[in-house]
């Protein structure tokens, strides 16, 4: 459990971010696919998110 141990996050933890992470990105893929056939719904949602992800993800690599 060396990555665990790494990103100082007990299982439980690194669980539940990974999971929400995961859900994110699924729910973020079904509006791609709604953005890409009608271009003018939702417009800067999943670039938005994804910005917001990767702040999420710096923090922690910056935290360890």
């Amino acid at each position: 459990m060396g990555h665990l141990k790494q990103q100082n996050m007990s299982y439980v933890a690194h669980f539940s971010f990974a999971m929400k992470l995961a859900l994110q990105m699924v729910l973020l893929a079904i509006v791609s696919v709604v953005h890409a056939f009608f271009p003018f719904i939702l417009p800067d949602t999943v670039s938005h998110s994804i910005k917001e992800m990767d702040g999420k993800l710096q923090e922690l690599a910056n935290a360890n």
